[in-house]
């Protein structure tokens, strides 16, 4: 689900794993809670393998005789581009990383607003629509998510999962989409200009140790 559109961020280890993505990829997924389906996560490098869900019971049967030693041969041979698989982190992969490669929201909506493109202006709208706070939220997760560890970044949303459930958007933004879908979401603030940047810097200095 896209988290910005419920006035949520991209959890579950996105802090960790989305500023490591290649081509500002990351920020782009974090932002516009674009989807990325089947083979579009080996593209992405999220993925080691792809195998058409037709194979799962053939490959299942060769792993479970193979043994562990035998499961990146096996992987490989089962390994298959789909065919005729269009991507548009392929198809545009340029513009993800030219416009999505900046340090704030807004300079990324003003990249966008020049782009002058049908694709463009179909992530400007969603951009328009979704939560602004979730907005620079996200921003700022990945502009620091790629020098935390794994356990410092869990711990990091650990403690924005309790910031952001508190403030009204994330409830506003799961009843527009989820309660009453009437998918009319009425954002505090509304605009990304009042979004300050002392809010945000106040949530992401707030703390929620993990267990040891």
């Amino acid at each position: 689900m896209p988290e910005t559109s419920i006035g949520f961020f991209p959890d579950v280890g996105g802090t960790y794993f989305l500023p490591r993505l290649k081509g500002n990829l990351g920020l782009f997924l974090a932002l516009t809670g674009a989807r990325l389906k089947g083979f579009d996560n080996v593209i992405a490098g999220i993925a080691t393998h792809y195998v058409p869900q037709s194979d799962l019971p053939e490959l299942e049967a060769h792993l479970t005789k193979g043994g562990a030693k035998k499961v990146e041969e096996v992987l490989s041979r089962f390994h298959k581009v789909p065919e005729g698989h269009v991507s548009e982190i392929q198809t545009h992969g340029e513009e993800i990383a030219r416009v999505f490669g900046k340090k704030r929201v807004e300079e990324v909506v003003a990249a966008l607003e020049a782009e002058s493109s049908e694709w463009a202006a179909g992530h400007l709208a969603t951009l328009k629509k979704v939560s602004p706070t979730s907005l620079k939220v996200s921003q700022q997760q990945i502009n620091v998510g790629s020098s935390l560890s794994l356990r410092d970044a869990l711990e990091l949303e650990a403690a924005l999962s309790d910031a952001l459930t508190d403030l009204p958007d994330f409830s506003e933004g799961v009843r527009a989409l989820l309660v009453d879908k009437d998918k009319k979401p009425k954002w505090q603030p509304p605009t990304l200009q009042e979004v300050s940047d002392e809010m945000i810097a106040d949530l992401f200095t707030r703390k929620t140790a993990l267990p040891q």
